[in-house]
């Protein structure tokens, strides 16, 4: 009989621990995910595009890519592109959200979006040195006029 108290006093101090964890956590601001995006958020400066500067966003995301990889791993993916889109500045997310359209911005996922943002907040190359790189460009006896022609109206070969 006293086997069977001694694992009834093992149970309620077990239970004793349950219930001072679960207190504590719910007391715990980040336990919840809209304040462990807001912890997050606090950690990362704002995104302004500047290409003259060099200010674009793939510095930018290289700079955070552990904060999402790492610490952000817990969050499902569109809280991440929450997170991400809401630290662009006003202009930069109103030209990314009108570059998606017709889709919202919570319908792509993280790694589009940053591909995306890559994309749209990228390097400029002036018309010059395009124009420079097209008289570089040779035609490949493998693809036919009408396939290079494409090509580079797609700026593929420009790249």
């Amino acid at each position: 009989m006293a086997n069977i108290n001694l694992s009834q006093d093992d149970l309620e101090a077990l239970m004793a621990r349950a219930l001072q964890t679960a207190l504590s956590a719910q007391n715990n601001p980040a336990t919840t995910p809209e304040r462990f995006m807001e912890l997050l958020g606090k950690r990362m400066a704002e995104f302004h595009y500047n290409a003259e500067e060099h200010k674009i966003f793939e510095e930018y995301f290289d700079r955070y890519s552990d904060l999402f990889a790492e610490d952000a791993k817990i969050l499902p993916d569109d809280a991440k592109v929450r997170l991400l889109l809401s630290k662009l500045g006003q202009v930069e997310y109103d030209k990314y959200k009108r570059h998606i359209l017709p889709k919202k911005p919570k319908e792509i996922e993280f790694e589009d979006t940053v591909s995306i943002l890559k994309k749209i907040f990228g390097p400029v190359r002036s018309l010059f040195s395009l124009r420079y790189q097209a008289l570089k460009i040779q035609y490949q006896s493998s693809n036919d006029l009408i396939t290079h022609s494409g090509l580079i109206s797609q700026g593929k070969v420009l790249n």
